[in-house]
């Protein structure tokens, strides 16, 4: 996602809108004749700027007074964001609590407690079938405001309801608990392998180690749907990838069982289930991707961030699928929608699922021999400035624009990689995994004679890495060795493997 000046938080709030959005907030802005008449010129102007906010086309609406337009900007702002809560109200569990709890205000206001006590108890029972724990406790807190002014006799009676209430409160609060300390668990093992701080990546292990074994244990849904989550990253990290996919599997399963909440937070289940489809391509179990790719792009998307989180997940994953099963026919057809979504989604999708994108395209021309096609999609990697590939992504992208250009016979090329002073093993400290590669690779690519032999030498060195080591892409690169040793085409390897490893061999 692109990052944003203050001065353009109101152009990127008008772009992100969609058609309808635009529509209801036009037909209920209720925008006076005279100067207010100018907000809605704002909007229009800023509507069709396209990709590139410019401001003097603003500053022309007010005679070129910078503070009347900051404050015009303010108010148009606030007019969009009050628009969109009554256009979204219907769809959003959160937003209906927070309007009936405002309007229990403004009865209390008024002295109108009972209808305010009616009013509440239908946003109390909303917010227990959704398990909303901290509007509830508010619900609650109001609720006990309310009773007491009904109620001015001290009865043993009133006394009583008040302990329930407060019962319920200190419990809510206490399962609300439960489900952040178990997601700030998941997350904070995120954080310490992102951030490869592998003191904190032991502890919060071993934390999750401790779990409870069994999720009749929690108390809410939230606190089981964290629980799965947590144990699934846990098993993942430890490549007990069987374990993983099947936290991944419970954590869907509680969400199909939990209709309500499923469709108030269907954005939400559209990425547990993508988290899913990425643990069945790892364990290949491959039967069930189509259905789960199906049901993702069934999810509704009504905004554009939707759409590109539909896009993101489906067809990367549907991508992802085809070159798994070794379908790569099928993924070269694919491949044009997915160009023409990066292009269109560009500023809503994550840059690492975007450099995701171009690598799995870069390996699927890979292995059709087309190294030309290949080769553009990894400069998209290494050049394209817009990209963020991770260390390990760009250090094995290196190693592949060697092996491609030797493909092409780039002699004259390889040699100016080579002699870059931006090669990375022309740079102090170069990896462990790129010292092995490019130092087999320049033997390679320059041998006369004698390949088959340097590839086997390879081959003994890198799995001698990989007992002690991993890397993104070694895998990909014995699949490619191998290839060479055997003289066969590297789908052919790939597949190969893929199902020695369905088989248990």
């Amino acid at each position: 996602m692109r990052e944003m000046k203050a001065s353009e938080f109101l152009f990127f709030l008008i772009e992100s809108l969609t058609q309808h959005e635009k529509r209801h907030f036009k037909l209920n802005s209720n925008f006076q004749s005279g100067d207010e008449k100018i907000y809605i010129q704002m909007f229009d102007i800023l509507d069709k700027m396209g990709k590139k906010y410019n401001e003097d086309d603003l500053l022309l609406l007010f005679g070129g007074d910078k503070k009347k337009l900051s404050v015009g900007k303010n108010f148009l702002y606030n007019k969009i964001l009050r628009s969109l809560r009554t256009y979204n109200e219907r769809s959003s569990t959160d937003i209906q609590l927070s309007n009936l709890i405002s309007e229990v205000q403004i009865l209390i206001q008024k002295g109108l407690f009972h209808l305010a006590l009616k009013r509440l108890k239908m946003a109390k029972k909303t917010a227990i079938e959704y398990e909303k724990s901290l509007l509830l406790v508010k619900i609650i807190d109001i609720e006990v405001d309310i009773i007491n002014h009904l109620n001015t006799d001290g009865s043993e009676k009133v006394g009583k309801i008040f302990e329930e209430l407060f019962k319920n409160a200190s419990n809510t609060l206490e399962n609300y608990k439960e489900a952040l300390e178990l997601k700030r668990l998941n997350r904070a093992l995120h954080s310490a392998i992102i951030g490869g701080d592998a003191v904190h990546q032991e502890k919060h292990l071993e934390e999750i180690k401790n779990l409870p074994k069994d999720t009749k244990l929690l108390k809410s849904f939230y606190a089981k749907n964290n629980y799965h989550s947590a144990l699934a990253y846990y098993h993942h990290v430890l490549q007990n990838f069987e374990e993983s996919t099947r936290h991944l599997w419970e954590r869907v399963n509680l969400w199909d069982n939990h209709k309500n909440i499923k469709k108030s937070e269907n954005q939400l289940y559209r990425i547990y289930l993508s988290n899913y489809v990425y643990g069945c391509i790892t364990i290949q179990n491959y039967k069930v991707i189509p259905s789960l790719i199906e049901q993702i792009r069934a999810i509704p998307a009504k905004s554009k961030y939707e759409k590109a989180s539909e896009f993101q997940n489906a067809d990367y994953y549907e991508l992802l699928y085809y070159i798994e099963t070794a379908r790569y026919e099928r993924a070269v057809e694919f491949v044009p929608k997915i160009e023409k979504n990066i292009i269109l989604h560009r500023d809503s999708i994550s840059k690492s699922r975007e450099v995701y994108f171009y690598y799995n395209i870069t390996l699927l021309f890979f292995g059709l021999k087309e190294y030309v096609e290949s080769k553009k999609w990894l400069n998209k990697i290494l050049y394209d400035q817009k990209s963020v590939p991770s260390k390990g992504i760009k250090r094995f992208a290196w190693i592949l624009e060697i092996i491609i250009h030797h493909k092409l016979e780039s002699d004259e090329v390889i040699r100016h990689i080579y002699n870059d002073a931006q090669f990375p093993m022309n740079r102090p400290n170069p990896h462990p995994f790129q010292v092995l590669a490019f130092g087999h690779l320049k033997k390679i690519v320059f041998a006369l004679t004698g390949r088959k032999a340097l590839f086997k030498d390879f081959q003994e060195d890198l799995t001698k890495f990989e007992t002690k080591n991993s890397h993104f892409g070694s895998d990909i690169l014995s699949i490619w060795i191998e290839s060479n040793i055997r003289n066969r085409s590297f789908i052919e390897v790939h597949a190969e493997r893929n199902r020695k490893k369905r088989e248990g061999k």
